[in-house]
């Protein structure tokens, strides 16, 4: 996934284009682990995770987030979007995401791990997983997509739910936003919406657009993210939230890269990466 905003003094760095992955791997790398000695910048910011790291790897992430700001929960989020003057006055704060669902992030072990953190994290879902009738979801993570059930079902969602972790909609299927029309749009925004909210019992309130990138959202899917009643939207292009936003509809996101350790993740509150376009 993906991209870009501000930082204040980022070094230049070559359009993606013109490097190779291996050496716009490194180059990131040099910029996080530089900017990991300075200090996380006032404001938002919101990371997502396909899949959960390994429990040391990530206490160690959550820790190098506590060593410079605080880690909130998608209560204080949209009161903080209703607020937009607390948006900096918190300093440094972070929302954890996690995309897609899947059972190895949202069961067992991996439940006791977050609970034992302290922690309250939105799973963005996909209705697929808790109703099969809505068919494959179009594009798992690649370890993920040969097991007989990645995602969690409907008890294990509730499961997670009851302890402690918040639910946004992924769309039903994993669906592109940036094509089909309006019953497309219907089934992956709207329906989705519904099917978790009969699912849980609760109002889903958050939305992230999969991929997330500007090349898959359409004016038409922003639009009816806000016609079906959303209050919040994530994209994947890297940024922080530190005053209102022109739209609640497509805030930035920062994914977080499976081979980054703490010092990455530390270096990526400062916004060094904000103007350095990844992929995911």
């Amino acid at each position: 996934m993906t991209d870009s905003a501000g930082a204040d003094n980022a070094p230049a760095v070559t359009p993606r284009r013109q490097l190779a992955p291996a050496l716009r791997r490194r180059v990131r790398a040099v910029l996080l682990r530089a900017a990991a000695r300075r200090r996380a910048v006032p404001g938002i910011r919101v990371l997502t995770y396909h899949l959960l790291p390994s429990p040391s790897e990530f206490r160690a992430h959550v820790e190098a987030i506590r060593s410079v700001g605080e880690i909130i929960d998608e209560d204080a989020f949209l009161d903080a979007l209703e607020h937009p003057e607390t948006l900096t006055s918190g300093g440094c704060r972070v929302l954890l995401t996690f995309d897609d669902g899947y059972r190895q992030h949202l069961i067992g072990e991996a439940l006791d791990l977050v609970r034992d953190l302290r922690l309250r994290p939105t799973v963005f879902m996909l209705a697929a997983g808790v109703d099969p009738g809505l068919g494959a979801p179009q594009r798992l993570v690649r370890s993920q997509r040969d097991q007989a059930r990645p995602l969690v079902d409907a008890a294990e969602l509730r499961a997670a739910v009851a302890a402690g972790w918040f639910v946004g909609s992924h769309t039903s299927t994993h669906w592109d936003c940036s094509r089909g029309g309006a019953d497309d749009l219907a089934r992956e925004i709207g329906g989705s919406k519904t099917i978790l909210e009969d699912c849980l019992g609760t109002e889903v309130r958050t939305f992230a657009f999969p991929w997330g990138k500007p090349e898959n959202l359409s004016p038409d899917a922003v639009h009816a993210v806000g016609t079906y009643g959303y209050r919040a939207a994530f994209t994947t292009v890297r940024g922080r939230i530190a005053q209102r936003p022109a739209s609640e509809l497509d805030l930035p996101r920062d994914v977080v890269e499976d081979w980054w350790g703490a010092r990455e993740v530390r270096g990526c509150l400062t916004g060094v990466l904000d103007r350095v376009r990844v992929g995911s």
